[in-house]
């Protein structure tokens, strides 16, 4: 009987994830949060959330309010920083992009803030979707604010099926963008 236990648990499945706080945009995969079934959320990275603040990767925790988005909102393809009455845009960095959080373009049509999802759970700024939003590949880093939270790198590049577990999201509210 204990034979018989140990193999069913052996064979067990890994759990399926958890439901997303319909306000968290969550990585699907949990790269190294595995250990204590935590993930990866995005979050705006410090504590003062203003224009030009960037997105990190971190440990998803409740309640927060700069982990908080609000997808096609306020308008279609924009994802709205929900406690803060800003907006996701891409910029410019270097030679690459980063997520940052940005006063919302009222009409809606700054291409810079107009996100859409694919229903892998790509995120793609509208104007290329060659890019998508990815976690970093580096370990996580203590954040040093107590606990297991953690914190990843954040940014836009070329979409790679090789590195879909860095660039594949649970959206709470299904998707960003045209209805895929």
């Amino acid at each position: 009987m204990l034979v018989l236990a140990a193999l069913q648990v052996a064979g067990a499945a890994k759990p399926p994830a958890p439901p997303p706080n319909p306000n968290f945009i969550v990585l699907k995969d949990q790269l190294d949060e595995h250990w204590d079934n935590d993930f990866y959320c995005a979050d705006v990275t410090g504590d003062i959330v203003s224009a030009g603040v960037p997105l990190q990767a971190h440990t998803c925790k409740e309640p927060n309010n700069d982990e908080l988005f609000e997808t096609n909102s306020p308008r279609e393809g924009q994802i709205w920083v929900s406690d803060h009455r800003m907006c996701l845009a891409m910029s410019a960095a270097g030679s690459g992009y980063l997520v940052t959080v940005e006063l919302c373009d009222p009409k809606g049509i700054d291409v810079s803030q107009l996100w859409q999802s694919t229903p892998d759970g790509q995120i793609h700024p509208q104007s290329d979707m060659s890019l998508c939003w990815v976690v970093g590949e580096e370990p996580g880093v203590e954040h040093g604010g107590g606990g297991d939270h953690l914190n990843k790198t954040f940014s836009i590049a070329p979409c790679d099926k090789a590195l879909a577990a860095y660039q594949q999201f649970y959206m709470g509210r299904g998707f960003v963008g045209t209805p895929p």
